[in-house]
């Protein structure tokens, strides 16, 4: 009698947990059923339609841009008033759209990320866009072109324009330059300009110690921290480098502190950026400890 009765809560038991398997598995299954619909849904059909939305907040954008009148100042800058039902209609649209001269002084602007925006648009003046023949053109005509894109530009996010003139500058050097002999031979002359203002780069050296080295108590990424101050001072180093050579072989306080401060702002103020080659610190040969000590040597970092 107990035998059985054992045996039959055996078997409710058993049919249970069977039945709690199968609902696991139907719902699993039909959650599953729902993101694929749901996706075939919005790429077949939802996208078209917000494309074509999106394409005509654009073009009324257009028109009420075209219709701005820039005023000119007399020391040469120019401002436009926008009005309330711009603002509005961007806000509503979720629309972030920016003015600047060819210059790359910023006219007027609307929405929560002008700054991104603005920086995109220098790297489309200096033709940096390495994405630009995968570009979908919507509309174009002769005012403006209206295109889908992902995000365009590599490696770094851009936080101030200005960096786009470093990489616009990098990439002429390295065109004129004949090789590592060539480099070496100019940081070498750099390096005897600079010889009796060297303690600058000690004193960066010393920045990077107390800013981040310091900080290995907490993670125990004692290397990388130590990588941080190495690659950030040959950077630096290779910058001023290169900006001392475009203007004949001299560079102000002023020049290597902007210099300075824009680096820091493209490594240190983007969380993006520093988690992003932080990672690459750790794992990428060219960030190897013995090829830094080489760079260190030779002052010649692989920045290419």
């Amino acid at each position: 009698m107990k035998k059985s009765q054992r045996s039959g809560v055996k078997e409710k038991k058993k049919k249970f947990h069977q039945l709690r398997l199968q609902i696991s598995v139907w719902f699993i299954g039909l959650l599953l059923l729902s993101m694929v619909i749901t996706t075939v849904i919005n790429g077949l059909f939802l996208e078209h339609y917000y494309i074509s939305k999106k394409t005509e907040v654009l073009q009324e954008a257009v028109e009420n841009l075209e219709d701005l009148k820039v005023e000119t100042a007399s020391d040469g800058s120019s401002s436009a008033e926008v009005s309330d039902a711009m603002f509005k209609g961007s806000s509503e649209n979720n629309l972030t759209w920016i003015v600047i001269t060819a210059d790359g002084q910023t006219v007027c602007a609307v929405g929560s990320n002008e700054d991104l925006l603005e920086a995109r648009l220098v790297g489309y003046v200096y033709d940096l866009d390495k994405k630009k023949d995968h570009a979908k053109v919507i509309q174009q005509n002769d005012s403006y072109v209206i295109q889908q894109v992902s995000d365009r530009f590599a490696g770094m996010e851009v936080i101030n324009p200005d960096w786009y003139v470093c990489l616009e500058r990098n990439s002429r050097y390295f065109k004129n330059c004949c090789g590592a002999e060539d480099y070496e031979r100019e940081l070498s002359e750099f390096a005897a300009y600079y010889k009796e203002k060297e303690c600058e780069y000690e004193q960066l050296m010393m920045y990077y110690v107390y800013r981040y080295f310091l900080n290995a108590v907490n993670d125990s990424e004692i290397l990388l921290k130590a990588k941080i101050g190495v690659i950030g001072y040959l950077i630096l180093k290779h910058l001023d480098m290169q900006c001392w050579l475009e203007n004949g072989k001299t560079l102000t306080f002023t020049q290597q502190v902007d210099l300075a401060h824009l680096y820091s702002r493209q490594f240190e103020h983007s969380y993006t950026n520093f988690e992003v080659y932080n990672g690459y610190f750790k794992t990428k040969r060219r960030y190897a400890w013995s090829r830094l000590m080489e760079y260190l040597g030779t002052g010649c970092p692989d920045t290419q």
